[in-house]
């Protein structure tokens, strides 16, 4: 187990902290609330109030601990949906990209893999699609297709060209051409 934190385990991290602290100052602000109505009542009523509608240690100690632990929950709930929209958000990003690649390949007049790489003859011009920082870019000029990848490359698979990239140690494949 490797003891250091990713940046993104320090994000949630930070997230949870953001949403404790949030819990906090809400609470405070009720408390501040509180206290100003308290201050306009009258004292007799105020005596009334607390006369009957007082609470225990106990009662209190309850309704704090309730609420530390709903503010628990709330931030892991928080954080399963950050990474749940995190997830679905690449799968987009990488269903674009893989349409994008089609198109191209498509109007290309000639489309061959060599070294890994993609090239293609469009409209005249020579394109070539490769991995190059963690990111899947087309050259001449530096167009991105795909990024935070751990590797990309294309293969010929019979007549089909297809190219596989690998994120966080899960590998995908698409059909390109």
């Amino acid at each position: 187990a490797d003891a250091a934190m990713s940046d993104r385990q320090e994000g949630f991290f930070m997230a949870d902290a953001l949403v404790l602290l949030m819990l906090c100052l809400m609470l405070a602000q009720l408390i501040l609330l509180a206290a100003g109505l308290m201050q306009r009542m009258d004292a007799y009523v105020v005596d009334a109030i607390l006369s009957y509608w007082g609470f225990t240690l106990s009662e209190m100690l309850l309704a704090l601990g309730t609420a530390m632990l709903c503010s628990v929950l709330l931030t892991w709930m928080v954080r399963f949906f950050v990474i749940g929209i995190h997830t679905q958000q690449q799968l987009v990003q990488d269903q674009i990209a893989v349409l994008q690649l089609r198109l191209l390949c498509a109007e290309a007049q000639e489309v061959k893999v060599e070294a890994d790489a993609l090239q293609l003859r469009r409209f005249g011009e020579e394109l070539r699609l490769d991995y190059h920082q963690g990111r899947l870019v087309r050259r001449p000029g530096y167009v991105i297709y795909l990024q935070a990848i751990d590797d990309a490359f294309f293969e010929y698979r019979g007549e089909r060209i297809v190219m596989h990239w690998n994120r966080e140690d899960v590998h995908y494949e698409a059909q390109v051409r």
